[in-house]
C-alpha cells in the first residue's frame, strides 16, 4: 500500500491526518498574517491623509465584492500577476509577490488597480500597497477556513465509507463509491492532475468486501498519481462485461496495446468482484527501475505475496504469476507490464483462480 492505508485503521489515521491538515495550513498562517496586518494598518494610518483614507477605503470595499473568476486563462493571469508584482517592488513596497497574486487571483489587473489607486501620493502609497497585501492575506485565509468545513465533513465521510468502518466485511456495494472515496482520501496526491470519470451508467451493485477492493482502487490510484508527476490526466472507467473469461485478457490486451498513446492500468479484480474496472492515465515517461517499483508494488499489496511461481522479463515486457494470500486464502495473481521507450504502455493486474 506504500505511505497510505494499509488496513481499516490505518484509514482511520489516514482520513484524521487528512482532516487536521485541512485547517492546520490556514490556522498556521492566521498568527503572523494578522500580526501583519496591524503593522501595516498601523504604517497605512500614520503615512495617509483623509483624502487618500477615503481613497483605499473604496477599494477595500470593491475588493470585499469581487468574487475570484469561475473559469481562468493560466497564462494571463500569470503575466497579470508578474506586472502587478514589477511595479509594486519599483514603488517599494515589502510583499510585491503578495500582492501580485492576491489581486491576479481575482481575475484583476494592474490596470484596475491604478485606476482605484488614483488619489493616493507617491509617499504614502508603498504603506497602501503593503496594507493591501495584507488585506487580501486574510481575506484568503478566511476563504480557506469558510471552505475547510465542508472539506472536513466530506473527508470524514469519505474516510468512514473508504474504511467500512462499523460495517459486515462482506455486503452489497457500488464499485463507484469506492473509487470517489478514493479519491477523495488521496486528493492531496492528485494535486495538479485532472480527473475524469467514465462510470457506466446503471451499474449493477457487487457483493463483497468493499474494503479490501478500496486498499486495491488506492495502491493504483497511488501509483498512477506517482508516475504522471502531478499533471495530465486520470479516466476512471467502470462497465461491466458480459461472459467475462480472464484466459482472454492476454490477447485482448496485445491487440489493443498499438493503438495507445498512455498509460492503461486494468485490474481485473475477481477475488471481489466479476466486473472490470478500467484506470487509464497519461503521464510522463517512466523508465523500466519504475516499471519495475510498480510491478513489486502489486507483489506487496496486502494480501500479502505468498509465492512468486513466475517472473519472466524481456526487453520490453514483463510477465509474471503469483500465489497470494487473500482473504486468508491461496488465489493467483497475474499480470502484465509493457514498456516501449522508456514508457510504460500498459500494465494489467488480476486476482483469480
Amino acid at each position: 500500500m506504500g505511505p497510505y492505508v494499509s488496513g481499516r485503521e490505518d484509514a482511520g489515521d489516514a482520513g484524521l491526518q487528512r482532516v487536521r491538515g485541512a485547517l492546520q495550513a490556514p490556522l498556521l498562517r492566521e498568527a503572523p498574517a494578522l500580526e501583519q496586518l496591524t503593522r501595516t494598518a498601523q504604517a497605512w494610518g500614520a503615512a495617509a491623509t483623509g483624502s487618500e483614507r477615503a481613497v483605499f477605503d473604496r477599494l477595500a470595499d470593491e475588493l470585499d465584492k469581487v468574487a475570484p473568476p469561475v473559469v481562468t486563462d493560466p497564462l494571463a493571469q500569470a503575466d497579470a500577476e508578474e506586472e502587478i508584482a514589477d511595479w509594486a517592488e519599483e514603488t517599494g513596497t515589502e510583499r510585491p509577490g503578495l500582492l501580485g497574486s492576491g489581486v491576479s487571483d481575482l481575475g484583476l489587473e494592474l490596470g484596475w488597480l491604478l485606476e482605484r489607486l488614483e488619489g493616493v501620493g507617491e509617499p504614502a502609497l508603498p504603506a497602501a500597497l503593503d496594507h493591501l497585501a495584507a488585506l487580501l492575506e486574510i481575506r484568503s485565509l478566511a476563504a480557506e477556513l469558510r471552505a475547510a468545513g465542508p472539506k472536513i465533513s466530506q473527508l470524514v465521510s469519505a474516510t468512514r465509507d473508504y474504511a467500512n468502518l462499523d460495517r459486515a466485511p462482506e455486503q452489497r456495494f457500488p464499485v463507484t463509491d469506492g473509487l470517489e472515496n478514493t479519491l477523495v482520501v488521496l486528493r492531496a496526491k492528485l494535486a495538479g492532475i485532472a480527473v475524469v470519470r467514465a462510470y457506466e451508467p446503471d451499474l449493477p451493485e457487487l457483493t463483497g468486501y468493499p474494503g479490501e477492493l478500496n486498499q486495491v482502487w488506492t495502491n493504483l490510484v497511488d501509483n498512477a498519481a506517482a508516475a504522471m508527476g502531478g499533471a495530465g490526466t486520470l479516466t476512471l472507467r467502470a462497465r461491466t462485461e458480459a461472459e467475462y473469461d480472464i484466459a482472454t485478457l492476454h490477447p485482448v490486451f496485445v491487440r489493443q496495446m498499438d493503438a495507445l498513446a498512455a498509460l492503461d492500468i486494468e485490474a481485473v479484480m475477481k477475488n471481489y468482484t466479476d466486473d472490470a474496472v478500467l484506470l487509464r492515465f497519461e503521464g510522463a515517461s517512466v523508465g523500466i527501475e519504475a516499471v519495475r517499483e510498480t510491478f513489486t508494488g502489486y507483489l506487496t499489496v496486502k494480501p500479502t505475496l505468498v509465492e512468486l511461481q513466475e517472473y519472466v522479463e524481456t526487453d520490453d515486457t514483463i510477465f509474471y504469476r503469483a500465489i497470494m494470500n487473500l482473504n486468508g486464502e491461496p488465489e493467483h495473481a497475474f499480470g502484465t507490464l509493457v514498456v516501449r521507450d522508456g514508457r510504460i504502455w500498459r500494465q494489467t493486474a488480476g486476482f483469480g483462480g
